[in-house]
């Protein structure tokens, strides 16, 4: 009885040893998917309202004559990147705000998953909040540098959308982007993480 006891014994702390050491499993592609999604979105949505606030605080003139920066020239300005330079208002337009905002948050949900995804890639699937918040910062400016500066700058002439607030203030707009997204991602990656995402030993 004693030996078998002891094996008994042994077996279950080998066991525990090994659920202990053992890998947790990768969370499934469509949670990190949805988890990006959401951050995005949220993220997007602080970046979007200190845009607005930024360019009616500024009134600095556009690229287009006549026309100054105003919580509207952000959004519009996104609309004229499908619509044409007409889109570019500081006045309510409608049409021109509700598709810019579609587009802003379609590109924020988008990009909230790559971004996502690269936090993974980084810093695995429970994050700090302090390492997430840096990693989102720096993938904001590359978003910033490499989406801004040279992809939209550069199938666009004029700059309607870089030019609709000021210029700094995009750079701002991104980091704070890329910091929501990042702090979002990590508060939903934890959650998910605590609702099973450990390793659990199967019987034979």
């Amino acid at each position: 009885m004693t030996t078998a006891g002891n094996t008994a014994t042994l077996d279950r702390r080998a066991g525990e040893d090994y659920a202990e050491s053992a890998p947790a499993p990768a969370m499934p592609a469509r949670t990190v998917v949805g988890v990006g999604l959401r951050a995005g979105v949220a993220a997007g949505a602080v970046m979007i309202a200190w845009e607005m606030t930024a360019a009616e605080i500024a009134r600095e003139p556009t690229v287009v004559a006549g026309i100054v920066s105003s919580t509207w020239t952000p959004v519009t300005g996104i609309a004229s990147f499908l619509l044409g330079v007409d889109a570019l208002s500081a006045s309510l337009a409608p049409g021109a705000i509700v598709l810019g905002l579609l587009v802003h948050f379609a590109m924020s949900a988008v990009l909230g998953v790559a971004g996502t995804a690269a936090l993974v890639w980084v810093l695995g699937y429970r994050p700090g909040p302090v390492g997430a918040a840096l990693c989102g910062f720096a993938y904001g400016l590359f978003l910033e540098v490499v989406v801004m500066n040279i992809v939209v700058t550069s199938i666009q002439d004029p700059d309607l959308v870089y030019r609709a607030a000021p210029e700094w203030t995009w750079w701002v707009a991104h980091g704070a982007y890329g910091i929501g997204l990042g702090l979002v991602a990590a508060l939903l990656l934890q959650r998910r993480g605590e609702g099973g995402f450990t390793f659990q030993p199967t019987s034979e």
